[in-house]
């Protein structure tokens, strides 16, 4: 089995994954909480792989406090998901295999609402961060932001940082430090990112280091 997280729209990538499941044989699973809302070739992210497993925990894109749920372009594999998802259920008292419930609680089901209500100007907001970061970062050596195809749909809910180990007189974990000394959370994504790029069919983002950013003073939430 293939395990992998949609960050952006990267479809590329996405390609190459698929191309690698389909000769091996094995199912891909996208981790897609991170590309909820966005699209490749005008297809949701969620369409692509195997299925997509998306994260509703209250740190993503939409938020339902908790809870997840799974999304997969296989009728067969869906029909088995919602049976898991109610006890096996087929019907009433018609129990076709085995199952638990995986329903949302009704003020979880409620958040999750109220978050598609505010979807398009949290969208927005995310955008005029990504612009306004992509302004500062164009004058410092060795930092720049990862660029996706921005005609496709996309959330913008990550800022992630380009690090270049060459150029840039801090390291990864040096810069991550000091945002979050500046009250901006950063995180390292390098070990994942050294993974992609190791079988990437771009050659200029190997050796790169990254840093995903989520600015506390430009975010509505």
């Amino acid at each position: 089995m293939l395990d992998a997280s949609s960050l952006t729209n990267d479809g590329p990538f996405v390609r190459e994954l698929e191309a690698l499941s389909r000769d091996r044989g094995v199912p891909l699973l996208f981790d897609a909480a991170h590309g909820l809302g966005c699209t490749y070739a005008d297809r949701p992210m969620g369409a692509y792989g195997t299925a997509s497993i998306v994260s509703f925990h209250a740190t993503t894109f939409i938020q339902s406090l908790e809870g997840d749920a799974s999304f997969t372009p296989d009728p067969d594999l869906a029909a088995r998901l919602r049976l898991l998802r109610t006890f096996g259920f087929a019907g009433y008292d018609n129990v076709v295999s085995l199952g638990t419930n995986a329903t949302l609680d009704e003020f979880s089901a409620a958040m999750g609402l109220g978050s598609l209500e505010g979807l398009e100007d949290l969208v927005e907001t995310n955008r005029g961060n990504r612009m306004a970061y992509r302004q500062v970062l164009a004058g410092l050596p060795g930092l720049s932001l990862y660029e996706f195809d921005e005609d496709e749909r996309n959330n913008f809910q990550y800022l992630i940082v380009e690090v270049s180990p060459e150029t840039c007189s801090l390291t990864r974990d040096e810069l991550v430090w000091v945002l979050h000394a500046e009250n901006v959370t950063a995180r390292q994504c390098a070990d994942r990112w050294q993974a992609i790029t190791t079988c990437s069919t771009r050659p200029e983002a190997r050796g790169l280091s990254l840093c995903s950013l989520k600015p506390a003073g430009l975010s509505h939430r």
